[in-house]
């Protein structure tokens, strides 16, 4: 839930500060800024990510709501991993 993205923000910080963490939530226009801005440094607002192209992130901390709703724009990132909070409704 929303609630816990702070406690999650801080854990990373506090157990592994040398990774690149980004909170993703907000209204669309937000999380659109996100996306140019913080997840590739070839991104473009109008098209997917180039072939090969490399997140600029190590963790992407997000509800699970917000992933349903952006599941479109976040399916091309190949992900090594995804851990879920709320795993209970997968």
């Amino acid at each position: 839930p929303l609630s816990t993205l702070p406690n999650w923000m801080a854990e990373f910080s506090l157990w592994a500060p040398h990774l690149n963490v980004i909170e993703y939530h907000g209204s669309a226009a937000a999380r659109t800024q996100i996306r140019q801005f913080e997840f590739r440094n070839n991104a473009s607002l109008d098209r997917k990510p180039a072939a090969g192209g490399v997140v600029k992130f190590d963790v992407m901390v997000a509800t699970y709501e917000v992933i349903l709703q952006d599941i479109g724009k976040l399916k091309d990132i190949k992900w090594e991993a995804v851990v879920v909070d709320e795993g209970h409704r997968l």
